[in-house]
């Protein structure tokens, strides 16, 4: 009786999605919320916890976490965020994890392949695929320009690469990036 109950409701969820009525359905007797569709699936939460379903109604991601965010997408890549409790990860596309939920302190959204994250009041960023570059800083730009990124250690300020290698040294007071005119 509850699979047709939420047969139903995905049905009604998808009727009004096709006619521009509102994004979202929610059925008080079984604590079911579906989310807007994106890209042909749509997150519901059922007893606290958020999955993914596709248009058919089948199962994609049980729901098992705490918070699923809508997918992003930079670059070509797209991941969303996730939550186990008030921990934030990264899922990929396919829903591997990428960042495993509380592994850092914060992440920040994906620019340019990595992603900017915190753990103990230090810096570093984690690519796309889940390689670290390896370098912790005092400070770091949220993003890499001209495959560049500004990183603070200690007090000074230079420029790493997408490897983590240093290609200019830590000397200076501030900085406000690297631009492509140089």
């Amino acid at each position: 009786m509850r699979h047709l109950h939420l047969i139903a409701i995905i049905f009604l969820s998808s009727m009004s999605l096709a006619h521009g009525q509102p994004r979202g359905l929610v059925n008080k007797n079984d604590t079911l919320l579906f989310l807007p569709y994106q890209d042909g699936l749509v997150t519901f939460s059922v007893n606290g916890k958020m999955g993914v379903l596709d248009s058919s109604g089948k199962v994609i991601l049980q729901a098992k976490y705490s918070r699923l965010s809508q997918a992003y997408k930079d670059q070509g890549f797209f991941y969303r965020f996730y939550e186990e409790g008030k921990k934030r990860g990264i899922l990929s596309k396919d829903f591997q994890v990428i960042i495993p939920a509380g592994r850092y302190d914060e992440v920040d959204i994906l620019i340019n392949g990595f992603f900017r994250v915190i753990y103990d009041v230090q810096f570093t960023y984690v690519s796309i695929l889940g390689a670290v570059l390896g370098r912790w800083c005092t400070d770091a730009k949220p993003f890499f320009r001209c495959g560049l990124v500004a990183v603070q250690v200690g007090f000074k300020w230079g420029f790493i690469n997408t490897m983590g290698q240093t290609v200019i040294e830590p000397q200076f007071q501030e900085t406000s990036g690297f631009c492509e005119n140089g």
